[in-house]
């Protein structure tokens, strides 16, 4: 028996898979059925973009008031971005507070903006064990 070496599997794998393709397109008719279906006209998507610390979420959604953007400057100093850059968006939150997007987010700002995109902060791994009674006392 003849041993592979790797490009003549490579070229044999690449042939089996165009076969498998070129023989399977008599089943694009019922993708065609299936594409004729009646939409959903209040069709939502919740999509989770974990990126195991990629992201500055504090140099993302910004403060816009001032009081709370001072608070933030002060704590990011030569890092934060300057008031007057931030995107505006209207978010709603509980407390009235007025947010912004780092200036190089405008597609975010815009899928903000008409409604296709939403943002949940300040979540994830707890830093400390905590109980339910914990949560409901605001102590942690």
């Amino acid at each position: 028996m003849k041993r592979f070496n790797r490009r003549e599997f490579l070229t044999t794998t690449g042939a089996a898979a165009a076969t498998a393709v070129i023989g399977s397109y008599p089943g694009a008719a019922f993708s065609q059925v299936i594409g004729t279906s009646a939409p959903f006209p209040d069709y939502k998507a919740l999509v989770c973009v974990f990126l195991h610390g990629g992201n500055d979420s504090f140099n993302m959604l910004i403060p816009r008031s001032n009081a709370e953007y001072n608070i933030y400057a002060a704590a990011r100093q030569n890092m934060a971005v300057a008031q007057q850059d931030l995107l505006a968006i209207n978010p709603v939150t509980a407390d009235g507070t007025d947010y912004g997007l780092h200036p190089s987010m405008p597609g975010l700002q815009g899928l903000f903006e008409n409604g296709s995109a939403a943002i949940i902060s300040n979540i994830g791994p707890l830093i400390q064990p905590t109980t339910k009674t914990d949560i409901f006392n605001g102590s942690v």
